[in-house]
């Protein structure tokens, strides 16, 4: 037996959707975020402020969940950060490592790195840069 999902009505254009699905329609139908909208007839609600973790503006979602990121180019430069982090620790200074002078990642060879971690085609590209 599935469950019925909750139907709301947009109170701007009386709308009928999933509650899921009012964030995107008052985006995309009234150039508006949840918050604006919660605001303008006076349905706040208490909810923790979300920041995200790469640049610590506030996140603004329409659902509960665990979003950490306020977009996907702040989670893949924080992911990025963190596994240059990683390296300098799996690979400290008295050790044998080579680091890439973009960005400091260490590791016994650069050739995956440079590839795909700044979209060189060839190592000998990034070495003429």
């Amino acid at each position: 037996m599935s469950r019925k999902k909750p139907v709301i009505t947009c109170l701007l254009c009386n709308r009928e959707m999933t509650a899921f699905g009012l964030g995107s329609h008052l985006k995309g139908s009234h150039n508006m975020d949840i918050i604006q909208y919660n605001k303008l007839f006076g349905l706040e609600e208490e909810r923790p402020k979300k920041f995200c973790k790469f640049c610590s503006k506030e996140i603004i979602f329409d659902k509960p969940g665990t979003k950490k990121f306020c977009n996907e180019n702040c989670r893949n430069l924080f992911y990025k950060k963190e596994q240059i982090e990683k390296s300098k620790i799996k690979y400290p200074d008295d050790s044998e490592y080579v680091e890439c002078k973009i960005c400091g990642f260490r590791a016994t060879s650069l050739v995956t790195h440079v590839t795909k971690f700044h979209g060189y085609k060839s190592v000998e590209d990034y070495k003429i840069e």
